[in-house]
């Protein structure tokens, strides 16, 4: 918790005493009440530090002793132990034992009143009366920091602060989110780039395509222990800038489509299995609407419903990415389409794009309706990307011997119920997770990107209309996905014009040096002797203080 200041006036809450005056106490100080007494003072020097803090230990534990209910206060009065503010100086590391002391006090001795007053590292003429001043305060405040004329206080801090500046061109960037559940706090970072492996490309990412999953883990409604909780982007347009020894089907400078792991970032890994050359001179944004909306409809359809030629497919949310590209995989197998949206426009896309039969997925009897529409016989797929209610609605529209498709996650991450009597006539229900499929087989992913990428060449499959936003502008991206009233595809473009170039740059990496000095405490045991192993091999000034964390002030004794 940082030390914040309080006022330019380092008395300001506390009255200056006169000079020889003993008795003159603070406005704050209740005057109908004596001060606490007794009162020990504990001044840790520059010099004494380890015999102060010792001294602290064995006060607090005879006190126990001798008066172990006995309501007092003690004043640790160090210099220099407290960071505060932005400072970056590094503190009186002999004396913030003290202050770690302090706390543990404060947990274990509830009739102990503790306060840490911290002078500044340079000794001074007014610090009599300062100390004085603030010792007679009566306010609450359990450690404060004295620096020049201001009064320090912690108080709870949103993070860090964040120091910016212009970044090297040359740098990579990509988004991440400083705070989960907030979309104001996207922003593109640098990272350190990874190197190309033996079955992986390198590519300069032109346009990323955006997909929902990409909004919950911005809203922090994705799983917060998810490996890829904090990832953004898999679908990327992009050039190549390096391919490993194993990859041959394309080669440096290739302008290709496909997958990737961080995929909103200016450069990228992926495997070479996960890519392909982009058809017909498409735009990296058109070819960018492709990979993951495509795959997902044509594993969901093809290779677990096993949709055939002549059987009847309700597609939910038929304007989305997925519902787009559902739409035009369902006519390619000869499936008859009914499809739902929830606004008047969509809908009227949805019959530009010759879906005969449209539907109110927000109307509560679209059931009615879909069963009208088929002599009360239901649909043999449904593909489902709805929530809540919607998902005992569709399996209600399952034929005999039909499959419900479930591709939304926010029921899965929720552990919904379903009912199953929709089943009973041997219908069946599939869960497509893509992101598992995606990390999976390589050679499924592989045999379904080259397909896709085969129908569209050919022109039988096309790229989905988009909206297309900045790098600069990425939050409103995130915010036009989270209201549901985009069509088809939402994708970020990353020219180097619009790219964010100002921010924080890079912390350094931890490294052991070899002429420092560090000191390890809380280790015992086997922990102890392996890091004091490991690490003092790497620098001998290393200092191991074998004290356990939780072991009680009442039980430690001096060594």
């Amino acid at each position: 918790m940082p030390l914040k200041p309080v006022s330019r006036n380092t008395l300001s809450h506390c009255e200056r005493p006169r000079r020889g005056c003993t008795e003159r106490r603070s406005r704050s100080v209740n005057r109908h009440q004596p001060l606490v007494r007794p009162k020990t003072v504990s001044v840790l020097g520059q010099h004494d530090a380890t015999i102060g803090t010792d001294a602290l230990l064995h006060l607090v534990q005879s006190l126990e002793t001798a008066r172990p209910s006995a309501k007092l206060r003690i004043d640790s009065v160090t210099r220099g132990a407290q960071p505060v503010g932005r400072e970056t100086k590094a503190t009186t590391i002999a004396q913030a034992p003290a202050i770690g002391l302090m706390r543990v006090i404060l947990n274990e001795y509830p009739n102990l009143i503790c306060r840490g007053i911290d002078l500044p590292p340079t000794p001074s003429a007014a610090e009599p009366e300062v100390l004085w001043a603030e010792l007679l305060c009566a306010e609450p405040e359990r450690e404060v920091a004295f620096r020049g004329e201001a009064r320090y206080v912690q108080r709870l801090d949103r993070g860090r602060p964040r120091i910016e500046r212009t970044l090297d061109p040359a740098l990579p960037l990509r988004l991440e989110s400083r705070e989960r559940g907030q979309l104001d706090a996207l922003k593109f970072a640098p990272f350190a780039q990874p190197s190309c492996g033996a079955g992986e490309v390198m590519i300069e990412v032109k346009a990323a395509g955006m997909n929902f999953r990409d909004v919950l883990k911005a809203l922090a409604l994705y799983p917060g222990d998810a490996p890829d909780a904090r990832i953004f982007g898999d679908e990327v347009g992009g050039i190549v800038t390096a391919v490993g020894s194993c990859v041959t089907h394309v080669t440096r400078g290739d302008r290709v489509f496909g997958l990737a792991v961080f995929g909103l970032a200016t450069r990228t890994v992926a495997r070479g299995s996960d890519v392909q050359r982009i058809p017909n001179d498409l735009s990296f944004e058109e070819a960018a609407t492709l990979p993951v909306v495509f795959m997902t409809s044509w594993h969901a359809l093809k290779n677990v419903a096993r949709l055939r030629q002549g059987e009847r497919v309700l597609i939910h949310a038929g304007a989305g990415g997925v519902g787009m590209a559902a739409i035009q995989i369902a006519h390619h197998l000869g499936a008859e389409v009914i499809a739902s949206a929830g606004s008047p426009a969509k809908r009227a896309l949805l019959e530009t794009l010759g879906v005969k039969h449209v539907i109110d997925s927000r109307r509560g009897d679209f059931t009615e309706a879909v069963m009208k529409l088929t002599d009360r016989r239901g649909v043999d797929v449904v593909l489902n990307a709805l929530a809540g209610e919607a998902i005992p609605m569709g399996l209600s529209c399952v034929a005999e011997f039909g499959r419900f498709i479930e591709i939304g996650k926010r029921d899965i991450y929720q552990n919904s119920r379903i009912p199953l009597r929709p089943l009973r006539r041997n219908a069946s229900f599939h869960v497509v997770a893509m992101d598992a499929v995606f990390a999976g087989d390589e050679s499924l992913t592989r045999e379904m990107l080259t397909e896709i990428s085969g129908l569209v060449g050919q022109g039988i499959l096309h790229p989905l209309p988009f909206r297309a936003f900045p790098a600069n502008n990425v939050g409103a991206a995130f915010r036009l996905m989270a209201t549901g009233k985009h069509i088809g595809k939402v994708v970020v473009s990353l020219p180097e014009t619009f790219l964010p170039r100002r921010g924080e740059p890079m912390a350094p990496k931890f490294e052991i040096k070899s002429d420092g000095c560090y000191l390890i405490t809380a280790l015992s045991g086997a922990l102890e002797k392996s890091w004091r192993t490991g690490l003092c091999a790497v620098a001998p000034g290393i200092w191991c203080y074998p004290v356990a964390a939780a072991l009680p002030l009442r039980t430690l004794r001096r060594s």
